[in-house]
Order: structure tokens, then sequence, then C-alpha cells
């Protein structure tokens, strides 16, 4: 008696033209990303079409019908509607470029085991995703198998993602599939203020962002939603993870990608709304693209409530319905959650050395320019990202003279966002002097931000080269011709 899992070798017939009933056209479509139901109409490959190509394999009935549950269906139909007709053709469109992936596919149903070991992760999803179009049971178990062969550390990221990708017929046959995929996302991209904090973040840097950061933004909706449902994902601030919700909303809309008003509450539904500030909720949420997206004025003023009074909003322990005017804590139960694991990122530095030589292609150049004119470092902490500035002003007390001033600005914060910022601003002296110069404040800030016009006390100046001395005098131009500059954000609500 054999085996349960028994398989038949049929290796010796593939592309064999003995005993072959059919023909199998693999060939490329530009519609293959469709539905299938959209794809598979019988037809010729396009003649027209001189870019797509297509190859002819010899096929077996007895195979198809075993390994395929499309070509069983194909096989069924021909014969029901054309009796033994020979050499009749079953038509299998694939992804531009994964012609070799459609003939592994061929080959893999005439294997007992399919052979899988010369390709690579991305090959090995492009494979699953289509034996789930066509059926081929055997060949999502084995690609799967391979792939969670894979130690976690050599799994490419690109990879975690591509599983949340694979057709929804998927996740039940390849559990553990996605099990491994979900550890490697949360193990690169568990501590969401380090994504944010990466060189690149802010919207007027000419970088696109770090590559952690694009990964993130790039998240399909079903990963971005195990990340932040994830117990150990971990932030400074519950703020971040609004800030990425709606940085990941606007992505989405930018690539041309569908995202529901039911998938944004869901999201939303994550946000810990008690251990936000009521300034966050009710200046950034409430103006915010997701929230007057996918919330109700209602829903809106329930979650600065919930940041305000989260021990009167908790919810109902008794098993009675729930009052009406409540509705919308109940169905947002992540609202009161507890607080998250706390980031490895404590505070935000922004350490700038800045070349004289920018501070003095800013000194206005004759008395008549009046320009205000500056240059600025960015940073991002708790989903709020602020800029350093650097900041050339004329001086009223003297013509034609200007101060040199150092600001924290708010990145972008709209029209009517305030937020209260504790931070501490430093130009630091030469090694083995005390000359540094430091400050600190907590402001409440919106769109101008907050510093000192004068910040290195230096009064009016009249020239660069006088410029260049008083710093030279106070130490503070170091032996690589830069400013060292510091700014320490220790606090935001």
């Amino acid at each position: 008696m054999e085996p349960a899992d028994y398989l038949p070798d049929y290796s010796d017939l593939y592309n064999s033209e003995p005993l072959s009933d059919i023909s199998i056209v693999l060939h490329e479509e530009p519609c293959c990303s469709q539905p299938i139901s959209a794809c598979n109409k019988e037809k010729e490959p396009d003649a027209d079409a001189q870019s797509l190509q297509h190859i002819t394999l010899p096929g077996h009935s007895m195979v198809m019908l075993g390994f395929s549950t499309y070509c069983k269906t194909k096989v069924r139909l021909i014969r029901w509607a054309y009796g033994s007709l020979p050499k009749s053709k079953i038509q299998l469109p694939v992804p531009i470029s994964q012609l070799s992936i459609g003939q592994l596919l061929v080959k893999s149903m005439y294997q007992p085991k399919p052979e899988l070991a010369g390709i690579n992760q991305q090959e090995a999803l492009q494979l699953i995703a289509l034996a789930d179009r066509y059926g081929v049971n055997k060949v999502i178990k084995a690609a799967s198998l391979m792939l969670t062969a894979i130690a976690a550390e050599d799994w490419n990221v690109s990879t975690a993602i591509g599983v949340y990708t694979l057709p929804p017929g998927c996740v039940d046959s390849c559990k553990e599939l996605y099990r491994v995929a979900a550890g490697k996302v949360h193990q690169v991209l568990g501590d969401l203020e380090l994504i944010w904090a990466d060189p690149g973040s802010g919207s007027n840097s000419s970088n696109t962002g770090s590559q952690k950061q694009q990964w993130l933004l790039q998240l399909p909706y079903s990963a971005l939603k195990q990340l932040l449902e994830n117990s150990k994902t971990r932030v400074a601030a519950e703020s971040t993870v609004f800030h990425t919700i709606e940085a990941w909303y606007k992505e989405q809309q930018k690539a041309g990608a569908k995202v529901t008003c039911e998938q944004l509450r869901q999201l939303v539904a994550l946000v810990r709304m008690q251990h936000c500030s009521v300034l966050y909720v009710g200046t950034v949420i409430s103006q915010s693209t997701v929230a007057t997206a996918c919330l109700t004025p209602l829903e809106i003023g329930y979650a600065c409530a919930c940041g305000a009074m989260q021990a009167a909003l908790q919810p109902q322990q008794s098993s009675e319905p729930a009052r009406h005017g409540f509705q919308p804590l109940v169905e947002f139960t992540g609202w009161q959650a507890s607080r998250r694991p706390a980031s490895a990122m404590a505070q935000l530095t922004i350490d700038w050395e800045l070349p004289s030589e920018t501070i003095k292609a800013l000194v206005p150049q004759h008395k008549d320019d009046t320009h205000m004119k500056h240059c600025m470092k960015l940073g991002s902490w708790q989903g709020q990202e602020f800029e350093l500035t650097l900041q050339i002003s004329r001086s009223s007390s003297i013509a034609g003279g200007f101060l040199i001033g150092l600001y924290l600005i708010l990145e972008q914060p709209g029209e009517s966002v305030i937020r209260t910022v504790t931070f501490h601003l430093l130009a630091k002296g030469v090694t083995g002097n005390h000359a540094d110069i430091s400050n600190s404040a907590m402001y409440t800030m919106g769109k101008l931000g907050a510093g000192w016009p004068d910040y290195f006390k230096m009064g009016p100046l009249s020239s660069w080269e006088q410029c260049e001395q008083e710093l030279n005098k106070k130490k503070l131009l170091h032996t690589d011709g830069c400013l060292h500059l510091e700014a320490v954000i220790t606090s935001i609500s």
C-alpha cells in the first residue's frame, strides 16, 4: 500500500513528445497582474506585441489533471467541447519576464518533489504566486518550505515585504512563511523612532529618505497593520505611530494605490490615543489627511477627550450594552491600550558641522540686501520633523549690519499646529576650552519656531571678515573650518 503522501514521478515525460496529447503555451501578458478571470481568456499570444515572449511545451493531460486545478478544468472543458481533438492548447499567461518561472512551474508538476535549489528568494515568491494562480498546491508547499528553511538573518527585507503581496489564497497554505516574514519586518522596522531618525527624512531634503523609511512607506496594508499591532513595536511617543500612518497613506496616494476608508479606520484604531497629548490630537491629528478621510468630527472630539481624560473614558467593564455616546471608543478600543515599549532613541540630537564658507555665502554683500537668509539641518522625533536653522538677518541698530541667529523650527507643522518643545541649543567651542555657547528653553511653538536672533552674542556685524574674527575670538571655528552646532530635543507634547 502506498503512503498517503506518495506522488508519482513523471520527470521523464517533461518536455517530451511521446504520449503528449496537449500543448502548453506559456506567454507573457501585460494584464497578468489583474484577477485571473480577466487574464485567462483563450486566445493566442498577441502577434502584434513583438516585445511579448511565449514558449510552447508538449504536455500530458494525465499530469495536468493530477496537479493543477486550473489545467484540470481546462482539460475537461476541452474534452467536453471537442472530444478527442488532438493537440489541444492550454494557455498559461505569466507576468512579463517570468517565462522561466512558468516553465519551472510546469516542470515541477512532473516531479514528485519540485527541485527548486537553483532559484533565489524573489523567484520563489513569483513561483508561489503563479502556483496559486493555477492551483498547483505541491509547488506552493515546496517553495514555501524552501523560503522558511532560510535563516532569518539571510532573508532579504524585500522578500519579507513581498510575502504580504502574495494572493489571499496563500494565507492558509503558507502560515509559517507569513510568520517568518512578520518577524523579519519587525526586526528591521520595529523601532519606529530609529526609522524616522535616519538621514534623508524631511520634505525639504534632497534625499528621498533612508532605505528603511522607503521600506516602511511601501509596506502593504496588512504588513503595516501587523507591525503596529505587534506589542513589541517601539516608539518614544504614540504620536510617531500616527505620523507613520499618515506618511504611509500619503505615499500610497502618491503611488496610485487604493486605500479604503475602512482600512484607514483600522490603522487609526491602533493609535493609543490616551498617550497622545491634547495639543497633538487637537492641532495635528484633527487637521491631518488621515483623520479627515476616515473619522467623523465626533470621533475626532473623542480622540481629544481620550488624551485629556484617559481615566474617565476607559472601556466599560460590565456586560451591559455601551451607551450611544460612547460608541466611538467602543469601536476604537486600541485608543485606551497601554503604553508601547520605549524606543532606543530617548531624545533627538541634531549634530551639525556647518562650514564657514556656507555662512560666508549668506552674509549680505551690500547695504541694500535686506533679504533674510538661512541654511538648515533636519531631524525627526516623536512624529515631528525639526529644522535646526542658522539665520542671517538685518540689524535695525546699524545701517548695513546683520545678526546671526540660531533657531529650532517645526518642519511644515500646518497653519494651526501648536507643540510644546523642550530643547537645548549648543555651539561647541574648540576642544580644550570652555567657550561653548549654550541655551535651553521650553517653548510652545507653531509655524515660526523658537530661538535667538543674536545667538552667538556678537552684536550687529558689518562684514564677513568681522564675523570670522569674532567667531575665532570666541573659539567657535574648529580646525576643519566648521561651526559645530548641536540641538537636543528632550520632550514634545
